[in-house]
């Protein structure tokens, strides 16, 4: 005999959430999915049956369901991943983003010059090189292999 459905509970609020982010425009279609799965389980259907209505296989059910159950929406937030680091240092990348969104006095932006002599760092016309990119063989050279 199958083992009565537990039913997910939620309160009108975030029902109301859920409903809204599913019809927003706007919303990144993960989210949309991970809405539809919370509201279906709230229906009080049966994991293996919301897994086949959404198009998904049952242990994504599960993991949703549970970080829901734990953390409401929040928990909906992307885990870190394995792969590389990052290579600039969360500090450091803000304090970038705060010199960039000050421009120099006198300007209304930085140029990409002003910004390397500021800095003391390289030009851009060697910035591909540095970046790891190789840079665009010169014009006479890509002739003369045509040629």
């Amino acid at each position: 005999m199958a083992c009565p459905v537990n039913p997910l509970i939620i309160d009108a609020a975030q029902h109301q959430e859920l409903e809204q982010m599913i019809k927003r425009p706007t919303t990144p279609q993960r989210e949309v999915r991970r809405a539809r799965i919370v509201l279906l389980r709230a229906e009080g259907k049966s994991q293996e049956t919301v897994a086949v209505q959404i198009g998904v296989n049952r242990p994504v059910v599960v993991k949703w369901e549970k970080r829901f159950r734990e953390a409401g929406l929040a928990g909906w937030a992307e885990a870190r991943r394995s792969g590389r680091k990052p290579s600039v240092d969360v500090a450091i990348r803000a304090q970038i983003v705060t010199e960039v969104t000050q421009p120099p006095a006198g300007r209304t932006r930085w140029s990409s010059r002003a910004m390397a002599k500021a800095k003391g760092g390289v030009g851009p016309h060697r910035a591909a090189s540095v970046a790891g990119q190789r840079p665009e063989a010169p014009f006479a050279t890509n002739v003369q292999v045509v040629a």
